[in-house]
């Protein structure tokens, strides 16, 4: 992080009260204030005056300061017995709102070199439909080989694209039980497209490219846009630099979403990111999730063999089906690169909105 002094300010509410000594039990809002923070106030009075409490990005805490404020929260255990937290909370920066990702692991687990790997490939990418890291900080202990990460990123307040899509936002009168709003399908898959050409165009292989990890934003008020929302892209800690034509890799992203040569061989290339999207486009076009109740095996056991392909229904726009099924070729070497995606999806969506 370039410059210490910027701050990050969360608001705490009233109704959450901090003690004097400035912790917050489990049981509530699991919020502490570490005693090197300085807000100009002693500890008594801060139980009166929490309505804004600076937060420093070396402050060595994930979580948010109120309950209500936290946006997700995942903990999951790593193979050395160590608990790596992953905490997601709304917040302030510069005057705008942010979310701000916190991520405590011991330095040498695998989430701390996906949470570096993501700040560094994308603080400074510039694309309307990638989810901007406006800046990172790293603390690291080098006692009991902890650290914290923080990374500060565009905060995108409509959920997922997975979420969009089983809630039926990409169907006619946005019913499930309506038909497929192709207008609304063509433009959302154009915007994913749109920000992995610029990935890719940058040299950067995205490797887990699934509906959780579209967000949705509010579409600018200038547009006519009937869905209301906009796609960013993100959760680049899987991603790569793409510096040869394939790579051999022992890490990998979700299952449901994954070629059948990163199944095989761990072989990944930019063709497998455009598998991923063709599976992109199956779920949000069916407003169902791929493999929905299949175990692990059997999902792995379908794509390797292709005795399980994902389809279309025979009724689905024959443009559409022939680009979904090109990005789900199971030769790696014929499916189509993304700017190719991308000047498919702009002819079928003029023709769809002409």
């Amino acid at each position: 992080m370039g410059h210490v002094g910027a701050k990050l300010s969360a608001a705490v509410g009233p109704e959450t009260p901090v003690p004097a000594d400035g912790r917050l039990s489990r049981s509530t809002a699991n919020w502490e204030l570490p005693p090197w923070v300085d807000d100009g106030f002693e500890r008594d009075e801060m139980a009166a005056r929490c309505e804004s409490v600076q937060a420093w990005p070396f402050l060595r805490t994930g979580v948010a300061p109120r309950e209500g404020q936290r946006l997700y929260m995942n903990i999951h255990y790593a193979h050395d017995g160590s608990h790596p937290y992953t905490y997601l909370y709304r917040g302030l920066w510069e005057g705008r709102a942010v979310a701000v990702k916190v991520v405590e692991c011991r330095q040498d687990s695998r989430e701390a070199r996906e949470a570096l790997n993501e700040a560094v490939l994308t603080e400074g990418l510039d694309c309307p439909h990638l989810v901007k890291t406006l800046r990172h900080a790293l603390q690291c202990d080098s006692l009991d080989q902890e650290c914290t990460f923080w990374l500060v990123q565009q905060l995108c307040t409509h959920g997922t694209l997975i979420q969009a899509a089983e809630a039926g936002l990409l169907r006619e009168e946005r019913s499930l039980v309506a038909a497929p709003d192709m207008g609304a399908v063509l433009r959302t898959l154009r915007e994913v497209a749109a920000g992995m050409a610029f990935l890719h165009g940058c040299g950067i292989l995205h490797r887990d490219l699934t509906g959780h990890n579209v967000l949705l934003d509010e579409a600018e008020p200038s547009t006519s846009d009937r869905r209301g929302f906009t796609c960013r892209l993100a959760d680049f800690g899987m991603a790569r630099l793409a510096q040869l034509q394939s790579i051999s890799t022992g890490s990998f992203g979700t299952v449901t979403h994954m070629s059948p040569e990163l199944l095989v061989d761990g072989k990944l290339s930019p063709a497998a990111d455009v598998w991923s999207f063709g599976i992109l486009c199956w779920e949000a076009y069916s407003g169902i999730r791929a493999f929905a109740g299949l175990p692990l095996p059997n999902i792995i056991y379908r794509v390797t063999s292709g005795s399980g392909r994902l389809e279309l229904p025979s009724d689905a726009p024959a443009g559409f089906k022939a680009l979904v099924e090109a990005c789900l070729n199971t030769d790696r070497h014929q499916r189509p690169d993304f700017p190719s995606v991308l000047s498919t999806l702009d002819c079928l969506l003029a023709q769809e909105e002409g």
